[in-house]
């Protein structure tokens, strides 16, 4: 698989993002299901009883105002769950050359960025998704739930996109409108249930993972501790860093505090060190300067 050029500063825990994407991508399958009933049968059936005379106008109405509420909540929701999306996209994306499967192709910003590029945004999420998911699980059921998951979405979208593009000159065009909605339905429901498997997938495949240290110019100009240990490595560094040994005198101050600041941040967010000695260590950092 072809390599990216990018670098990620650290692991950073995906979970919350997983889940938060999961539980919104469950309430988008249940509104589905809600709108696929009051489109799909319930609103025929008052359409045909307003033609026939059964209806009265009042109940006719209230049908269109509870599905403006209903199709209100569901942009609403829509786009809050593709914000926690692609949040858990953009990090999942990043943690991955911290978990020893590689730089995936696209960075983590241009992963977001593919879904807003007009007619690529066909093509691309769906291309960033794959590479990830073939990285982390080398599993090509997974691959084809990420094939699932895309055709379905795809399906939905285009469906609704055909439907405002009907005439609405008869109670007939409005019945076809109707039913061609709740069929988009079925396959936004499927999206959001091959999507909340493929989270939680890739999610469970990234954390099981342990965390590798990831060279960059900077940190390989660095002599490394004979140790093999990751945290002693970078127990070793900040020492180095922060003490007053003569390969590092070259390097301008700042630079030398910035990247020992980072190490540390690093270690603080995984656990390796508690707060008081990482403010102890920080504060010993900063006096240099």
């Amino acid at each position: 698989m072809p390599e990216g050029k990018w670098a990620s500063a650290r692991h950073e825990r995906n979970r919350t993002r997983a889940i938060s994407a999961s539980i919104l991508l469950g309430l988008n399958v249940v509104l589905s299901a809600v709108l696929a009933y009051y489109i799909g049968i319930a609103g025929p059936g008052v359409v045909d009883g307003f033609v026939r005379g059964d209806v009265a106008d009042s109940a006719l109405l209230d049908w269109f105002q509870l599905l403006d509420t209903l199709s209100l909540i569901y942009v609403v929701l829509f786009v809050v769950t593709a914000i926690a999306f692609l949040a858990w996209q953009h990090r999942a994306v990043s943690n991955a050359p911290h978990v020893g499967v590689g730089t995936p192709r696209w960075s983590p910003n241009q992963s977001v960025v593919w879904w807003f590029v007009p007619i690529a945004w066909f093509v691309m999420p769906y291309v960033v998704l794959r590479d990830l998911a073939r990285r982390l699980t080398a599993s090509r059921a997974t691959g084809l739930l990420v094939l699932i998951w895309w055709v379905a979405f795809l399906a939905s979208n285009l469906a609704l996109r055909f439907a405002d593009l009907l005439p609405l000159e008869s109670p007939g065009d409005l019945q076809t409108l109707l039913m061609l909605s709740a069929f988009a339905e079925v396959p936004s429901a499927i999206a959001a249930i091959t999507a909340i498997w493929l989270v939680m997938t890739l999610e469970r495949a990234s954390s099981t993972r342990p965390v590798v240290a990831v060279s960059s110019p900077l940190r390989d100009s660095i002599q490394p501790t004979a140790d093999p240990s990751i945290v002693d490595r970078r127990n070793a560094l900040i020492e180095q860093l922060i003490g007053d040994d003569a390969s590092n005198r070259d390097l301008p101050a700042l630079q030398r505090v910035s990247l020992a600041l980072g190490e540390l941040r690093a270690m603080h967010g995984q656990g390796t060190i508690d707060a008081a000695e990482f403010e102890s260590k920080k504060a010993t950092l900063l006096a240099q300067l």
